[in-house]
């Protein structure tokens, strides 16, 4: 077969590799069906299926054939042998060398990184002026907007002629365009306060106006996750920050800012070690 993924190590699990690897194929062959992807690969339509929804796992020997049949060589081949290795129930040792691996090599799925995109989360002011920006050229609008919100009138200006030294907006006759309208922010250390700050105001507002906050925004703050739950939600999280890249790519009128949390991606995490008996006998004597 000839191959179709570019990056490996944009992957982090296997299942979503393959998976993404049917979907470029049927997309740029209409008639090729998911038994025709299977046969091709040496598997069963019921066992892939079983496969990808987690329900059974690929054997090592078998996954090797997987992945060369996909196209993958060398290096790349290695790695998607590792994503494999990774998720195995065999050997404990041989599980954590081959994940020490993948997080050698896995390169995070983000935003393309441009430092001065960073300015439009220096403050909630420049990012509700630049989003403003986006669908509204009119300054004056902007400024009522701002008071509105009960944000000082005075620094639209302020804030507009700041994203301007970064070349994010232009500024004429009391217009404000914006220079490019697919702009991607990754990374930014500002953005995490500026969206709470945003949020804040937000409330407050929301509080002075007498409107009642639902009880299932609260609810939705609390979440708890056993081990399984929260490796599925953050591969899960993975295919969609990969898949909301590909659609603001080929968008050809993006008008609408959005915002998204990469941070759950980047942290690494591992389960809780689980007590030791002989530790807690210790302890109590």
């Amino acid at each position: 077969m000839v191959r179709k993924i570019g990056n490996v190590y944009e992957y982090y699990n296997y299942r979503q590799l393959i998976n993404d690897d049917y979907l470029l194929r049927s997309k740029q062959n209409h008639s090729y069906s998911f038994r025709a992807f299977s046969r091709d690969l040496g598997l069963s339509a019921g066992f892939l299926t079983d496969v990808l929804n987690r329900k059974k796992d690929l054997g090592a020997k078998t996954g090797q054939k997987v992945f060369a049949n996909l196209g993958f060589k060398d290096k790349d081949l290695i790695y998607c042998n590792q994503l494999l290795l990774s998720e195995s129930k065999s050997n404990l040792n041989d599980r954590n060398e081959a994940q020490n691996y993948v997080n050698k090599h896995y390169r995070h799925v983000g935003y393309v990184h441009d430092a001065k995109a960073e300015k439009i989360v220096a403050s909630p002011e420049h990012l509700i002026a630049y989003s403003l920006a986006r669908v509204c050229s009119d300054i004056s609008a902007i400024e009522k907007a701002f008071v509105a919100l009960e944000l000082p009138e005075r620094k639209v200006i302020q804030v507009l002629r700041e994203l301007e030294e970064q070349n994010l907006v232009v500024i004429r006759e009391g217009q404000v365009h914006v220079v490019e309208m697919l702009i991607k922010i990754a990374q930014a250390k500002n953005l995490a306060p500026c969206i709470q700050q945003f949020s804040n105001q937000i409330q407050k507002k929301i509080v002075k106006e007498g409107i009642e906050i639902p009880n299932r925004v609260a609810q939705a703050s609390i979440l708890n996750f056993d081990e399984n739950t929260f490796l599925e939600a953050v591969d899960a999280h993975k295919f969609f920050i990969k898949k909301l890249n590909r659609l603001g790519i080929a968008s050809k009128k993006p008008t609408i800012l959005t915002l998204l949390s990469t941070s759950f991606l980047a942290i690494p995490w591992t389960p809780p070690e689980k007590p030791n008996r002989n530790q807690n006998q210790n302890r109590e004597t």
